[in-house]
C-alpha cells in the first residue's frame, strides 16, 4: 500500500523499485494524479540515483542496496511516459527521459556487436560477458520507448531480448534465472545472482 509519503510501502518498514512502479502504473491507469506525483515524489527524492535509474532496496528509513534493477527502472519510465500522455506536463517527458537515459548508459552493453539490457548497473563492466536476467527484458516496452525517445535505437534491445531468451535456455529448454552471454556468443546458464 502507498503511505502517507507515498513510499509504497512492499515490505516491513520498506520497498523496492518494483513496487514503487507497480504504484506509479496504477495511479496512471486510474487517472489519479494526486496519488501519482506524491508516489513520483519520494521515488525521484529517495531513490533515484544521479544517473536517473533507480536503487531498487529501500529499508529503514534509507537505501540498503543502491543498485538499480531494470525491470523496475523500465516500468517507471513507462508510467511517466503514460503520465506525460494523459496529463501533459512536461515535467513527466522530462523525468522519462531522465530514466531513459540512465538505463540505456547505466543497464545495457554492447557484446559482440549487440546490445543487450543487462541484470543491472553492477554487471555492465563484467570483462567476462554480459550478465542478463530473462525475465528483466520487456521488448514491447524497447518498442514504446523507441517511439518517445529517439536518442537511442531502442529497437536493438527488441531483438538482442528475443536473442539473449534463445540464448539462455537451460536443461528444460527454458530461460533461466540469471545467464551470461561471453563476448564470443557463448551462453553460461549457471545462476549467476540472487538479489534477495
Amino acid at each position: 500500500y502507498a503511505s502517507t509519503t507515498g513510499m509504497v510501502e512492499s515490505r516491513p518498514g520498506g520497498t523496492v523499485s518494483e513496487s514503487q512502479a507497480y504504484g506509479l502504473i496504477m495511479a496512471v491507469g486510474m487517472g489519479d494524479k494526486v496519488q501519482f506525483d506524491k508516489m513520483w515524489a519520494w521515488a525521484s527524492s529517495s531513490i533515484q540515483r544521479k544517473d536517473g535509474t533507480l536503487s531498487w532496496l529501500w529499508k529503514n528509513g534509507r537505501v540498503v542496496d543502491p543498485n538499480a534493477a531494470p525491470d523496475a527502472d523500465q516500468d517507471i519510465a513507462y508510467a511517466l511516459i503514460k503520465a506525460y500522455e494523459r496529463w501533459g506536463d512536461e515535467q513527466y517527458r522530462s523525468d522519462a527521459m531522465r530514466v531513459l537515459d540512465g538505463m540505456w548508459n547505466e543497464l545495457t552493453r554492447v557484446s559482440g556487436d549487440i546490445r543487450y539490457v543487462t541484470g543491472g548497473n553492477w554487471a555492465k563492466n563484467d570483462p567476462s560477458g554480459t550478465v542478463i536476467n530473462p525475465s528483466y527484458l520487456s521488448p514491447y516496452l524497447y518498442e514504446v520507448f523507441g517511439e518517445f525517445d529517439v536518442r537511442h535505437d531502442w529497437n536493438d534491445l527488441v531483438s538482442s531480448s528475443y536473442a539473449a531468451l534463445s540464448k539462455c535456455r537451460g536443461i528444460a529448454n527454458l530461460p533461466q534465472d540469471w545467464c551470461k552471454i561471453e563476448p564470443m556468443g557463448e551462453t553460461s546458464t549457471s545462476c549467476y545472482r540472487d538479489w534477495e
